[in-house]
């Protein structure tokens, strides 16, 4: 026994001292003294180590005595109580023995009558309580502030853009009777200033156009050629203000 005991012990040692220098082998990467150059090495190291730490688990004799020690006491108490005689059982003790006197109803103790008398029994009527109104004091600035009525402020309105006047003109010659030859005139009033005045001259045998522009306030004169008009043949002129009034006049050639 002594001598199982001593290789239990070498080897838990030997194997104790490989699984630390394989855990620092496995951190480190390397244990040079022991020749140990990669991580995997140590790794395998910490595994042998675990294998001898469990052989030397197995071959430990204290297990062995431990299981038997646990072992008897089980047998015997299985003796015992295979050989021990059953114990009779006594009778049940009756409900009215153990009834202890305590525990009988106890008498009902009735009350003491209370007297009531004439000066135990007064009306009590509450004490007035005197509650005082704050007096409310108003400054004379408080009060104009008060009296004074704001303005109304009102929402200022925007009038409507009234709409344009429509254009409008007006065409007369500067003669109405022109001979054979020469020039003449139309002579235009208009609401539209500075504008391009269009006149179209509508002869018995051909038409003619001309053109001029109004002023800052809306009058203009356009002078054309009479030509050879037809005598007694009364010429209407079609005037255009800007391509918004129209107006027409005439004359007639003597």
């Amino acid at each position: 026994m002594i001598a199982i005991a001593a290789v239990v012990g070498v080897i838990g040692l030997v194997g104790f001292v490989l699984f630390i220098a394989g855990l620092v082998a496995t951190i480190k990467g390397s244990l040079r003294f022991l020749r140990i150059g990669t991580r995997k090495l140590g790794a395998l190291l910490m595994v042998s180590a675990v294998v001898l730490l469990a052989m030397g688990g197995a071959l430990s004799p204290g297990r062995k005595t431990k299981q038997v020690a646990t072992r008897a006491p089980t047998s015997r108490t299985s003796t015992l109580s295979a050989t021990s005689p059953p114990t009779p059982t006594q009778p049940p003790t009756p409900l009215a023995a153990t009834v202890s006197p305590s525990l009988a109803p106890a008498k009902p103790v009735e009350p003491s009558p209370t007297r009531t008398t004439a000066a135990s029994v007064r009306p009590t009527t509450p004490a007035p309580v005197v509650t005082k109104q704050a007096p409310v004091v108003t400054s004379p600035a408080a009060a104009a502030v008060a009296t004074v009525p704001r303005p109304v402020e009102s929402t200022p309105t925007t009038a409507p853009t009234p709409p344009p006047p429509a254009a409008t003109c007006a065409a007369t010659m500067a003669n109405p009777t022109p001979g054979d030859g020469g020039t003449d005139a139309v002579n235009v009033t208009s609401n539209v200033p500075n504008a391009q005045i269009a006149v179209t001259l509508y002869y018995k045998t051909t038409t003619s156009h001309d053109a001029g522009m109004t002023d800052g306030a809306g009058a203009g004169t356009v002078p054309f050629g009479l030509g050879r008009p037809t005598p007694g043949y009364t010429v209407n002129v079609s005037v255009s203000v800007g391509g918004q009034a129209t107006c027409t006049t005439s004359f007639t050639p003597q």
